[in-house]
């Protein structure tokens, strides 16, 4: 693929470090959580950031929801789509496509289940029922996440 990590310090109040790794390394797409997509969009609100934001063609974001609202801000300043993703921990666990229309489990890295506890013990929920999220790593063979429980 070609894809390189650029790692940069993204905690709360260092935007301007983002700010600076997009302008020097352009690169196609930028993935943050949730907080730090939005104080980097207030950011862009006030300075123009346009010219920083060129190279992306992509963002994703994690860590809660995105309101309908932000997210078009973002499409309207930064030009580009941002996808959510979910996840128990790191499993990566599933995906928005184009459409926005839900996510998608990534089958072949994390096996995921629907669970629910009671006097037995642990067991599927029904389909379309809610229930807790328990992840299985299927990659990390360092340090693997088995039925990794949301809750």
């Amino acid at each position: 693929l070609g894809a390189v990590v650029i790692e940069v310090d993204t905690w709360l109040g260092k935007m301007h470090e983002v700010v600076e790794a997009l302008r020097t390394y352009r690169p196609a797409y930028l993935q943050m959580m949730y907080p730090q997509m939005v104080e980097l969009e207030h950011l862009a609100e006030k300075t123009d950031l346009k010219e920083a934001f060129s190279s992306l063609k992509g963002a994703s974001c994690a860590g809660q929801p995105l309101s309908r609202k932000m997210r078009e801000r973002i499409h309207d300043d930064w030009g580009i789509d941002v996808y959510e993703y979910t996840s128990a921990a790191d499993t990566g666990t599933a995906w928005e496509c184009r459409e926005h229309d839900g996510f998608h489990l990534w089958e072949d890295t994390v096996f995921a289940e629907c669970v629910e506890s009671d006097e037995h013990g642990w067991h599927d929920v029904p389909e379309r029922d809610l229930g807790e999220l328990a992840a299985t790593d299927l990659d990390n063979r360092a340090a693997p996440l088995i039925r990794y429980r949301s809750e």
